[in-house]
């Protein structure tokens, strides 16, 4: 198979997104007063739900990126630091 049949053969059972995703589509947007307009013109909007799943991962994504940082950050005072 040279190619994937669908995107959940790609993403691993144990990666975040799929949490993200069963944690958003258990939502119901309506209890948050959203609504979804639509007009004739042009290319319908985005559904909340895909732009809520895109914020939580940005949000995994940069936290995890601030982790790294902090964690090269503590690598580099150990090294240049007298121990006391």
């Amino acid at each position: 198979m040279l190619f994937p049949e669908n995107l959940d053969q790609i993403i691993e059972q144990e990666n975040e997104v799929r949490i993200i995703d069963l944690f958003v589509e258990s939502i119901k947007l309506a209890d948050f007063k959203f609504t979804i307009k639509t007009t004739a013109e042009g290319r319908p909007a985005y559904h909340p739900k895909d732009l809520l799943k895109l914020l939580f991962v940005r949000l995994i994504q940069t936290s995890n990126r601030i982790s790294i940082e902090l964690q090269i950050t503590n690598y580099f005072n150990f090294l240049t630091t007298e121990i006391v």
